[in-house]
């Protein structure tokens, strides 16, 4: 790889590499600290929630409740398993920051139809 006037050689390439791939960890490390640190703001102010791991967010929480399910169950049934621990509000906060942005699951129809207003 040289342009004119430039000579790149086969250990400049590999510290390019490295220093991009040292910037994407961490552009990734970043971005997960922040979205994992607002569900656990949102935990610490006692809004519900199922039990949360900063590496991996609910999902374990996710894989328990899809394991007694059929591998082609929709997401809904989960939903409405995890939504039978939170009874008082029928509401409660999910985090699947990889997969997308964090869900507030809400299984009460009088209550969904006061957010939707």
């Amino acid at each position: 790889m040289s342009g004119p006037g430039i000579a790149v050689s086969a250990s400049g390439i590999s510290t390019y590499l490295l220093v991009a791939l040292a910037g994407a960890l961490f552009y990734v490390g970043t971005k997960a600290y922040r979205s994992r640190k607002v569900i656990n703001d949102l935990r610490k102010q006692g809004l519900p929630m199922p039990p949360f791991s900063w590496i991996a967010g609910h999902m374990l929480v996710i894989k328990k409740c899809l394991e007694d399910l059929p591998v082609d169950a929709v997401f809904n049934y989960t939903a409405r398993r995890l939504s039978l621990d939170f009874p008082k509000h029928h509401m409660f906060y999910l985090d699947f920051w990889l997969i997308s942005t964090p869900f507030l699951i809400v299984a009460n129809p009088y209550a969904a139809s006061q957010i939707t207003q």
